[in-house]
């Protein structure tokens, strides 16, 4: 009987023991989620894209403002279906102001940022992409 005894205090402080460090594994994570900074805070820092692709599909895409314009080359050419033949992207915008930034673009090794590019934090453009004679 006092087997049994030391047994079911042996087995409640295991469970008890587990117990605490599930919470203390919630509570972690809890911690991490507040340091997340929100969507909206994220966008404010950066800049949003809509990609008009030349097979007429629609994409979306976010860049940080530290981010140089080879990014936006990079994340078109993962877009495009066709990786042999050149291409240029013309950008607009911001959306739904009248448009302060209008470029078109052939040079693929830019290392500009996108702040110095004409960006502006929090903004969305429009960035439709060509491909073949322009």
């Amino acid at each position: 009987r006092a087997f049994d005894t030391a047994r079911s205090v042996v087995e409640d402080f295991e469970r008890w023991e587990s117990a605490q460090r599930d919470e203390a594994a919630a509570r972690e994570a809890r911690r991490m989620l507040i340091r997340l900074p929100d969507a909206a805070a994220s966008q404010a820092k950066g800049v949003r894209l809509h990609f008009k692709l030349p097979d007429g599909r629609v994409m979306t895409h976010g860049f940080q403002m530290s981010g140089s314009c080879f990014d936006i080359s990079s994340k078109v050419s993962s877009l495009l279906h066709d990786k042999t033949t050149a291409y240029w992207i013309t950008l607009t915008g911001p959306r739904g102001e009248p448009a302060r930034l209008n470029r078109k673009r052939m040079n693929y090794d830019c290392t500009e940022d996108i702040k110095a590019f004409g960006f502006e934090a929090g903004k969305e453009y429009d960035a439709e992409v060509g491909q073949g004679r322009h």
